[in-house]
């Protein structure tokens, strides 16, 4: 039986979530009420959930679920997603074994989903007030947002 990972964040816009799931290569599926964790036995768990984003697992459905709780909304998913390739056991790599990947696409503790939740939700606001806006990656991954006037 799998577990649920929570985490609380400050989600608020949808269409940022989807600008993420794009540059991820992942499926957002609005309005989708359950999501669906690590099978147990051949039917996957569900979850409920306010939206849900699709993610590729091989032959298994797995899900990481949006929940809307007031203005806001937090993720929900089975504590897999929560981990990163250097979790778990030594020398097992279970990115690969479940995604077929070596990283999770959605990062350690969410942490590449959320900073692209971030990334486009800045860029958003920024360009609505007009400002043209550029993007820098750095060596370790972090992302700079750069606005500039018009």
């Amino acid at each position: 039986m799998s577990h649920i990972a929570t985490i609380q964040t400050q989600i608020t816009d949808l269409e940022a979530v989807k600008r993420a799931c794009k540059e991820l290569g992942l499926v957002f599926k609005e309005n989708q009420t359950t999501c669906a964790f690590w099978p147990s036995g051949n039917q996957p768990q569900l979850h409920p959930c306010t939206h849900a984003v699709e993610l590729p697992v091989g032959d298994f459905r797995m899900e990481l679920g949006l929940v809307k709780t007031g203005n806001t909304y937090s993720l929900v998913g089975d504590d897999l997603l929560h981990m990163s390739e250097k979790d778990g056991q030594v020398g097992v790599n279970w990115c690969k074994d479940i995604f077929g990947r070596e990283t999770n696409p959605l990062g350690q503790k969410f942490g590449k989903f959320l900073q692209l939740y971030g990334v486009h939700k800045a860029t958003m606001e920024a360009q609505r007030k007009g400002y043209l806006v550029t993007r820098k990656v750095g060596a370790n991954n972090s992302i700079q947002i750069v606005a500039t006037g018009m």
